[in-house]
C-alpha cells in the first residue's frame, strides 16, 4: 500500500456548522479538508459507535486544527484523485479549564455505578488552572486499521505542538462567540506551557500509554456517549 501522506486544517470557523452528518459529505462553504474528516468521524462514531449524529459537530470543531490522513489508492474508488480519507484526529485549543470544573456526578447522575464525567477535583496531574490542549475525535476507518494510522495522527499533532506554542496561545483568547473576560482569564487562561489531555475510550486507552501518556487515576472512568473514558496526560516538549 502506498505511504500514508497527512494534511492540515487550521481552525476553519463557524461554517463547519453547515457541513452535513451524512453521506455525500460535500458543502460548498465548508473547508474539503473538514468535509473528509467527516467521511471518517461519521462511519466510525455514528454508525459503529452508535454516538448522536447531531452532536458530532460540535463548538469545539470551528476553533481546532484537524488533521486527516489519506491512503492513494491505484483502484477505482469514487475519489477523483485517488485519495481516501482513512483517519482523522482535531486539537482543541485551550479555554478556561477547557470545560473542566470540580463538581462531581451524583450518584442519580451515574450509569452502571461510573459518573458521567471525570472526578477533576481529585487529580493530581492537573492543577485547576494550567491551560491545556484536548486532543480527540481520533477515528480511523475499519478498513484502515492496524496499519498504524493513528500513530502518525499523534504523532503529526505533537510534532506540530512542539513548534506553534505562540499560535497555541493565541487561540486561547479566542471563542465563537468571541473574547473570553477577564474572570475566565483569572480562572487560569495564561501561557500555555505543553500540556496536553486527552478523554480516552478505554478500550484503547493502552494505545495513548504506547504514545507517551500517563493515565490519570484520579479522575477515574466516566461515560460519554454512551462509552468508558479515561484520562490521559502528556507534556510536549516546546521549542
Amino acid at each position: 500500500m502506498p505511504s500514508p501522506s497527512t494534511e492540515l486544517l487550521s481552525p476553519p470557523g463557524p461554517s463547519v456548522y453547515s457541513a452535513p452528518v451524512s453521506p455525500p459529505f460535500d458543502h460548498p462553504s465548508v473547508a474539503p479538508l473538514f468535509l473528509s474528516a467527516l467521511s471518517i468521524r461519521v462511519p466510525v462514531f455514528v454508525d459503529e459507535q452508535h454516538c448522536d449524529p447531531a452532536l458530532e459537530i460540535d463548538d469545539d470543531d470551528p476553533r481546532s486544527w484537524h488533521w486527516v490522513v489519506f491512503i492513494r489508492s491505484d483502484t477505482p474508488s469514487g475519489h477523483a484523485d485517488g485519495k481516501i480519507a482513512a483517519a482523522t484526529i482535531r486539537l482543541i485549543p485551550p479555554v478556561p479549564t477547557a470545560g473542566h470544573t470540580n463538581t462531581e456526578a451524583s450518584d442519580d447522575e451515574k450509569i452502571g455505578g461510573k459518573a458521567v464525567r471525570p472526578k477533576h477535583g481529585a487529580t493530581a496531574m492537573w492543577d485547576g488552572r494550567e491551560p491545556f490542549v484536548k486532543l480527540g475525535r481520533m477515528a480511523t476507518l475499519k478498513a484502515y486499521r492496524k496499519l498504524g494510522l493513528g500513530r502518525l495522527l499523534v504523532d503529526a499533532a505533537l510534532g506540530w505542538l512542539e513548534g506553534n506554542k505562540e499560535q497555541v496561545t493565541g487561540a486561547m483568547d479566542i471563542e465563537v462567540g468571541g473574547e473570553i473576560g477577564d474572570g475566565d482569564r483569572e480562572r487560569g487562561v495564561g501561557e500555555w506551557k505543553g500540556l496536553v489531555l486527552v478523554h480516552a475510550q478505554k478500550e484503547i486507552e493502552r494505545f495513548w500509554m504506547a504514545v507517551g501518556f500517563v493515565k490519570d487515576e484520579g479522575m477515574g472512568e466516566w461515560w460519554e456517549d454512551g462509552i468508558e473514558h479515561v484520562a490521559v496526560w502528556k507534556r510536549v516538549r516546546l521549542r
